[in-house]
């Protein structure tokens, strides 16, 4: 009876059911341990998809394990904490920026220790970035930690106190008489509000009292459409959300910069995502700086009094290397300091507004342009796709600046203090944000992306007609000339191209706009 085998009928090739059987379960048990084995490994590299609500206190204390894949490239160069910079970063959805924003400093600081503090409402693992960059063996040191774990760390934050002060900072205004731009309920919240204190009322000021007493006013003298008792002005939601995120930055500058100088590093980028320092070399800018004048890296001065107007006029900048140097920023600090000018511990930076605009292609740009659309995922290069700005002095546009600090040479006492905000941590230690910019060695590039880009963050403050405003900024082309797009064929070069498509993404990948 035929069992549906083609059974050998010779010697020892024959089978037999029982010998067929034996096989089977020897068959199985092989399959179950490669099952358990590989549920095994399953676990091991499913870990980054942990719940971002936990506490990272592993990873902070550490950072996380190379993945048995590092084979694949060989390790990188490993550079002294006096070598190299460290980063916080607050992210809310932004993968996709990480994607640039590591490399970028990665080459030009170089970046070699980074914290990133996920926000409230982030939907996102950034483990999923910096995993790639364990796997890579570049000797990048991370930490990620959700900013829930030390946001209180200045007390809770009072909302209502907020709203409060929203209406009585609008109320000048309203005095000012430069009320007609202001929406109406502001006005008389606001009036509301210092008819209460006037009068020295006991008891708490009732905001929505107010506000519905306004509704109620509104509508019976017919001075507009109605306005439901509900609704609240864009202009209070927006300024209510910047409160809060400035509270949640206090606490995280504090914790990072503490973070930081815990584990020996030096200078620290205190930057956001959309930010990307830039060397403001001589001769770049709009005012056609002389370069040829006084004794510098660069050339030699002719005389005394000539270095001295350059040092007034322009800083330290005619001390800057020349284009084609691969100097990094902690190099270029190093040489200020041998040359007695050493940066403040807490250094603080102009930023230039990027539009959103890719009309224009900067001179000698086009070959690395083209290599990039062919290798990487170009959608998502902003210092490559977005090349026209605001005028580099433009402070209406730009707003103010951001720092760096040098952890190492600040005293704990100052960083355990409350800082002030982002833009001046420290009051003693940093400058007002606002510089002139023909001064300053370094800048920050702030770049509007696209409106998927900009609002995806799901964040209040971020309107379509607040996206406009910065991504319709043209007004400039000057920052071409420091070429900063030189960056990406340096990052190539030092990691290598295959190391680089796998860190930045390969050109079929897809971002967000």
């Amino acid at each position: 009876m035929s069992i549906g085998y083609n059974i050998p009928t010779s010697g020892a090739g024959r089978w037999s059911p029982r010998k067929t059987r034996c096989q089977a379960c020897i068959s199985l048990i092989v399959l179950l341990v490669l099952v358990h084995r590989n549920a095994m490994l399953l676990w091991r590299f499913s870990e980054y998809s942990m719940d971002l609500s936990v506490i990272y206190a592993d990873s902070l204390e550490q950072p996380m394990l190379s993945s048995s894949l590092d084979f694949h490239f060989p390790p990188l160069p490993v550079l002294s904490r006096n070598e190299s910079f460290g980063a916080c970063l607050m992210v809310k959805g932004d993968n996709d920026l990480l994607s640039e924003w590591i490399p970028y400093h990665y080459t030009l600081l170089p970046l070699r220790h980074l914290l990133v503090v996920t926000d409230v409402g982030n939907l996102e693992d950034p483990r999923s970035v910096l995993n790639k960059w364990r796997t890579a063996n570049t000797n990048l040191d991370w930490w990620v930690a959700n900013v829930s774990e030390f946001e209180t760390m200045y007390g809770e934050w009072d909302k209502e106190h907020a709203e409060i002060y929203f209406y009585n900072r609008y109320y000048k205004k309203y005095s000012r008489k430069e009320s007609k731009n202001l929406d109406p309920r502001i006005q008389y919240v606001a009036n509301r509000l210092v008819i209460h204190n006037q009068k020295n009322a006991t008891g708490k000021f009732d905001k929505g009292l107010a506000e519905r007493d306004f509704g109620r006013h509104f509508y019976k003298t017919r001075t507009g459409s109605h306005v439901s008792n509900d609704t609240v002005d864009p202009e209070a939601i927006q300024y209510v959300a910047h409160s809060h995120l400035v509270h949640k930055q206090k606490a995280m500058i504090t914790h990072c910069t503490t973070f930081m100088k815990e584990r020996g590093v030096h200078w620290v980028s205190m930057y956001d995502t959309d930010e990307f320092l830039a060397i403001n070399r001589m001769g770049t800018g709009a005012e056609n700086e002389e370069t040829n004048s006084g004794k510098t890296k660069m050339g030699t001065r002719n005389t005394t009094d000539d270095a001295k107007t350059l040092d007034q006029t322009y800083g330290m900048r005619p001390n800057l290397p020349p284009m084609e140097s691969n100097a990094t920023v902690v190099d270029i600090i190093n040489s200020f300091q041998e040359l007695q000018h050493p940066l403040m511990s807490c250094h603080t930076m102009p930023r230039v507004s990027f539009g959103a605009s890719e009309n224009f292609t900067c001179p000698g740009s086009e070959d690395v342009k083209a290599f990039a659309k062919s290798n990487f995922d170009y959608h998502s290069l902003s210092t490559l796709r977005f090349q026209e700005h605001a005028g580099k002095e433009d402070f209406s546009k730009n707003r103010v600046g951001k720092v760096f600090i040098d952890v190492s040479n600040i005293s704990d006492n100052t960083l355990s203090m409350q800082p002030n905000n982002i833009h001046r941590p420290y009051w003693d230690e940093c400058l007002r944000p606002i510089l002139v910019f023909q001064q300053s060695p370094f800048y920050l590039m702030h770049y509007a992306g696209g409106w998927d880009r900009f609002q995806s963050k799901d964040d209040k403050r971020r309107g379509f007609e607040e996206w406009k405003e910065l991504a319709d900024v043209s007004d400039s082309t000057s920052c071409c000339k420091e070429e900063v797009y030189r960056w990406l064929p340096r990052f190539v070069d030092q990691v290598g191209l295959h190391r680089a498509k796998f860190l930045l993404g390969e050109q079929n990948s897809r971002q967000v706009d």
